[in-house]
């Protein structure tokens, strides 16, 4: 069977071309933003809201992780900064855990609510969130349920 060969304008490669570039680019800019956000979360220079707008630019609380001094990782809404290198146990809860973790994230400010991957970062029980101009809380643990669907219910606090 013969090959049907369609030919392809030079706007077309240009946009393929600049697409391309724009991905490799925004992989060196991630790198780059992750780091010198990392350096202004540290010496307190990012605070408030804008925390909360940048925290899932960090990766999420694993058990069994190295952590090392000055990490930045994010725990069921909250941002938290390594303070004492260790390597992470189920028992060493981020918000139980004041020798090993600081908490980055000022009180009070409700995170917007986002699609849970799994398990390890779904809402749980008490978590208050933002989402389409309401605030709400979750009504049981290990929520995936976007809000409205199920497992939460208005937040009036």
């Amino acid at each position: 069977m013969a090959k049907i060969h369609i030919p392809v304008s030079e706007e077309t490669l240009k946009i393929r071309r600049l697409e391309k570039e724009r991905q490799e680019l925004q992989i060196v800019i991630k790198g780059l933003t992750r780091s010198n956000l990392r350096q202004q979360i540290l010496n307190d220079e990012i605070q408030g809201e804008d925390l909360i707008d940048i925290m899932y630019a960090f990766p999420i609380y694993e058990v069994g992780k190295l952590y090392k001094e000055g990490d930045l990782f994010h725990y069921h809404q909250v941002l938290y900064e390594v303070i004492q290198e260790h390597t992470s146990q189920e028992d060493w809860i981020p918000s139980e855990n004041p020798a090993l973790y600081k908490v980055k994230t000022p009180e009070g400010i409700i995170a917007e609510w986002v699609q849970p991957l799994g398990s390890h970062d779904a809402y749980q029980t008490d978590d208050v969130v933002k989402h389409k101009d309401k605030k709400w809380i979750s009504v049981i643990d290990d929520n995936v349920w976007e809000p409205g669907v199920y497992g939460w219910e208005i937040y009036t606090g």
